[in-house]
């Protein structure tokens, strides 16, 4: 199934693949938590911003399942760099299963822009769809697992910064979810 009544717009391609970059950075970050990694995942989460804004720009007045997709590709990146960020200023330290979770975000985004990719091509995507939806669900898996480690942990301070860090990772997990239903629901309507 493709998107037959109108192509992906470019300026969306880009979004996704900008999306693909923060979550690819955020998992270098939660690798080996150094400032430079930081300043990295910050410096694509800035790009991404700026073309967020332009993708925007670009889109008005087309399908808001382009729209909507967008906002969704937004919110999985800021959300991506914001735990990043939160785990440099908590000092969070590379054990904790941190590096799986942001991985799986990783996988999940480079799934959904090879998806928008294969719809630009005319190729079926609906494997890729999957795939990217059971990789956030996974993240998903593994926040409630460290969540449920958090709880254990005796320093209150400590499970405090996790749970926040692990909020934004769920968030860009989730957000990664939408996006990959929407591009079903957009395909089952438009097939």
């Amino acid at each position: 199934m493709v998107w037959r009544r109108s192509p992906v717009p470019e300026a969306l391609l880009g979004q996704a693949q900008a999306c693909v970059l923060v979550a690819a950075r955020t998992a270098s970050f939660f690798q080996a938590p150094t400032a430079a990694n930081a300043f990295s995942v910050h410096e694509a989460r800035l790009a991404a911003r700026r073309l967020r804004e332009r993708t925007q720009a670009a889109l008005k007045g087309l399908c808001r399942d382009w729209q909507t997709l967008s906002r969704l590709f937004d919110a999985a990146a800021q959300q991506a760099a914001a735990g990043a960020a939160e785990g440099y200023r908590f000092n969070i330290s590379a054990a904790g299963g941190w590096a799986a979770m942001a991985g799986g975000l990783r996988d999940a985004t480079r799934d959904l822009a090879e998806a928008l990719a294969a719809v630009q091509d005319g190729r079926r995507c609906e494997a890729l769809i999957v795939t990217a939806k059971r990789r956030a669900a996974e993240v998903e898996r593994l926040r409630r697992g460290a969540r449920t480690q958090a709880l254990n942990e005796p320093n209150v301070v400590v499970e405090l910064k996790e749970r926040t860090v692990l909020r934004r990772l769920s968030q860009s997990a989730e957000a990664c979810q939408q996006a990959a239903d929407c591009m079903a629901e957009v395909l089952e309507a438009r097939a």
